[in-house]
């Protein structure tokens, strides 16, 4: 059976001799998604290292949009609650780290995302968003018609579909 690889990190980062390195980059990976700041995230990782298949520089520009789109949103004034679940889809059972954002006074929910921080043995492989852990809000479109059938997908998927289209314009 094939095994579908999200990543291949460098062959120093894969043999590092300690998990506490591991654990502090997931740590502070962790930190940083809590303050929606980047910058606290990004000295701990190395030039060769990827995430999400992603360069250094493509995966922290990545996650600097969407914090800055939460930031920009809620004027600076929010909460971010984390809470541990599991992959209900393509890394079935694996651990994802959710987060949940809130405006700031009003405690009112905003959005919420999730990542997939995978490990063997201690050792970070890879950090990669999930959009389908459990707890994840879903949205049914379509159905009611043979010409449009029922589909199912998360939240974060339409939301994300939908500023690429903004952004288009």
């Amino acid at each position: 059976m094939e095994q579908v690889i999200h990543l291949k990190t460098t062959l120093s980062f894969r043999e590092m001799e300690s998990a506490s390195e591991s654990a502090l980059i997931i740590k502070k990976f962790i930190e940083s998604c809590m303050q929606l700041d980047v910058s606290l995230f990004e000295p701990f990782m190395n030039e060769e290292d990827n995430f999400e298949d992603k360069d250094k520089y493509r995966f922290l520009e990545r996650l600097r949009k969407s914090f800055e789109e939460y930031r920009q949103d809620l004027l600076d004034d929010f909460i971010v609650e984390r809470t541990t679940t599991i992959c209900e889809g393509c890394s079935y059972g694996k651990r994802v780290e959710q987060f949940k954002v809130y405006e700031g006074e009003s405690k009112k929910f905003y959005d919420d995302f999730g990542f997939l921080i995978d490990e063997n043995n201690g050792k970070l492989i890879d950090i990669y968003q999930c959009n389908q852990y459990k707890g994840c809000k879903m949205v049914t479109i379509g159905g009611g018609s043979s010409n449009f059938p029922e589909i199912t997908i998360s939240e974060q998927v339409l939301k994300e579909e939908h500023r690429k289209r903004l952004n288009k314009q």
